[in-house]
């Protein structure tokens, strides 16, 4: 039977149940131990139920991970909003952009660390965090392109990438690996490091 789209509200909630079920048992047990069974069975439902609306578990992971990502792009609008502004300090625009990544980590943060697991085995769950990532360096790229009289850069796509990346990157040191005290004098290294690397020296 093909898994459908529930329009009655129960149908919706029931829907919206296993997927958060799903959710937290793949963040605190892992996505390879965990059966749909096991996801039935602590939602409450019957296997037929999560049957009715997903394949298997990896459609649940799937669908799970596309709300995941609207959640993400949703906490990521004000930077957008920032990025297409006519002015701008460049300073508090990186702060601003560390502090929204930073701020998207502390949404579903062991579910994101699953993900970020499955990635090199994954071609659809790469590809997926993969479109994320190139959205907000399609729009960090603008930016450097409309400012790059301000800016000491040659080439906005190149250096949009670096720092989308290197941004991942840091932030998930801080979130997964750091254990100092001192995440606020990191994150002002940070900035000001990029600062120094894509301001001109009279900007």
């Amino acid at each position: 039977m093909q898994p459908r789209v529930p329009k009655r509200k129960k149908g919706i909630e029931t829907r919206q149940k296993i997927l958060d079920t799903a959710i937290k048992m793949y963040s605190e047990n892992g996505y390879y131990n965990t059966n749909v069974e096991d996801i039935a069975k602590t939602a409450g439902v019957p296997v037929g139920s999560i049957y009715a609306y997903f394949e298997d578990k990896k459609d649940i992971l799937y669908t799970a991970l596309e709300q995941y990502n609207q959640l993400i792009m949703k906490n990521m609008n004000g930077v957008e909003s920032l990025l297409e502004a006519e002015f701008i300090d460049l300073k508090e625009l990186l702060k601003a952009l560390l502090e929204k990544v930073l701020k998207a980590h502390e949404i579903l943060p062991d579910f994101h660390h699953e993900i970020l697991s499955l990635i090199k085995t994954d071609r659809i769950i790469k590809a997926n965090i993969e479109e994320s990532v190139q959205y907000i360096e399609g729009k960090v790229k603008i930016f450097l392109e409309t400012h790059q009289d301000m800016l000491r850069i040659k080439n906005p796509g190149l250096t949009a990438g670096l720092l989308i990346r290197l941004l991942e990157e840091f932030v998930h040191y801080l979130k997964f690996d750091y254990k100092e005290n001192e995440t606020e004098q990191l994150c002002e290294e940070f900035v000001d490091m990029f600062y120094q690397y894509l301001a001109k020296k009279d900007a």
